[in-house]
């Protein structure tokens, strides 16, 4: 269906086919590089311009499912009646340190953040929460390049509590940064309470994607 809106569109189907928990994915590139308008341009400090389209960038997303109840509770509006405070109570507020945090908590449920990072031009971190038990779900993702991002995806692991996630890093072509690389049989991060199920590369038109899933063990 979104061919029809979208020319040169790709499908991409990431783990296997036979199981319920695959990620979907559709891209479609602009065709030639994306740069800010002049009055954006003008607002930013004058050694960021020239760096805001030219720079290598990456993107991590940490999508999570079947959340720790217990972690889920700040996120209910009778425990926490500000998003300031489930912000804070939950530890979101530490998953990345020197950001400007814009967030709500709905009623009666469920959670919406935005954050930008005041020394990296364009950096950001969203983060979304679905709290019931029935179907939890937190999808996390920032752009703020990380020393270590097996480090980064802990901390948010840890926040949250998932039985399961899916991890995907997006990178430029031109700036070859990779997930943490360890030995063994993966070239993803290993965690010590989760087992990797799923493992896939991707070249794209100007990025390439690594893809994985996690059970927590036993899976």
């Amino acid at each position: 269906m979104l061919d029809q809106f979208f020319a040169g569109g790709r499908a991409y189907c990431m783990g296997s086919f036979n199981r319920a928990d695959c990620w979907y994915l559709y891209t479609v590139s602009p065709g030639r590089p994306r740069y800010l308008p002049n009055a954006a341009r003008h607002n930013l400090p004058h050694s960021w311009v020239g760096k805001v389209h030219r720079e290598p960038d990456q993107t991590l997303e940490v999508l999570m499912m079947d959340l720790d109840p217990e972690k889920m509770k700040w996120f209910w509006k009778d425990i926490c009646p500000t998003a300031a405070e489930a912000t804070k109570n939950s530890g979101i507020d530490r998953l990345i340190p020197d950001m400007v945090i814009d967030d709500y908590q709905f009623d009666p449920c469920g959670y919406s953040m935005n954050g930008l990072m005041r020394t990296v031009p364009g950096g950001y971190m969203t983060i979304h929460i679905t709290p019931e038990s029935e179907f939890s779900y937190v999808s996390f993702e920032t752009n703020v390049p990380q020393k270590s991002y097996k480090d980064l995806i802990a901390r948010v692991v840890a926040t949250f509590g998932p039985k399961q996630f899916v991890m995907t890093f997006f990178t430029s072509l031109k700036n070859g940064k990779k997930i943490d690389i360890e030995d063994g049989d993966y070239s993803v991060p290993q965690y010590i309470d989760y087992d990797v199920v799923d493992v896939q590369t991707c070249r794209l038109q100007a990025y390439d994607l690594t893809y994985a899933l996690y059970n927590r063990f036993p899976s």
